[in-house]
């Protein structure tokens, strides 16, 4: 009864603290983001499902939930560009402070072979690998920006691929 509603409304109130706090702590590189609009509609289609705070939002929420890592702090810069490191995106930080950086012309070229994939499956193709999903990349960036940088990569790629849920990692190792 009451230890129950007290529990739910914590939850709730939690869960509003996150949705405030990455409205409030998610910076987008605006010259960068402009750059990438202006180079197509799969670069602008990409670029909408990756700067949405409730992607964002539900990423950390599964970060707390899955990990336990949520306290209270989120303060990340989310940059655009071609990177050497030639990944689709990368993350690094400590306790919700840190940076994502987003490779948009790789994420459009993935975006597109799931439209394709969709197709695929609808008219009853068996696909072995399937692509990665925009949330589940920004999910597992984002949760680079939790863990400090002292872990060994096995654990910290596969905390991160844990948070994301998202087959294709599991899949593609």
């Amino acid at each position: 009864g009451m230890a129950r509603a007290a529990l739910l409304a914590l939850l709730l109130l939690q869960q509003a603290d996150i949705d405030s706090s990455v409205a409030k702590g998610l910076k987008i590189d605006e010259q960068g983001r402009k750059k990438i609009e202006a180079k197509g509609k799969d670069q602008k289609e990409v670029l909408a499902l990756l700067l949405d705070p409730k992607v964002w939002a539900e990423g950390v929420k599964r970060i707390d939930a899955k990990l336990g890592l949520w306290s209270g702090t989120f303060e990340i810069d989310v940059k655009f560009g071609s990177f050497s490191r030639n990944m689709p995106a990368w993350g690094d930080g400590k306790n919700g402070k840190g940076k994502v950086e987003i490779d948009a012309d790789i994420l459009a070229e993935y975006h597109k072979k799931a439209k394709d994939y969709a197709k695929q499956v609808k008219s009853g193709a068996q696909v072995v690998v399937p692509p990665a999903r925009m949330d589940g990349i920004i999910w597992h960036e984002l949760t680079h920006c939790f863990l400090s940088g002292k872990l060994p990569d096995w654990l910290n790629e596969g905390a991160c691929t844990y948070v994301a849920g998202d087959p294709h990692f599991v899949a593609y190792f």
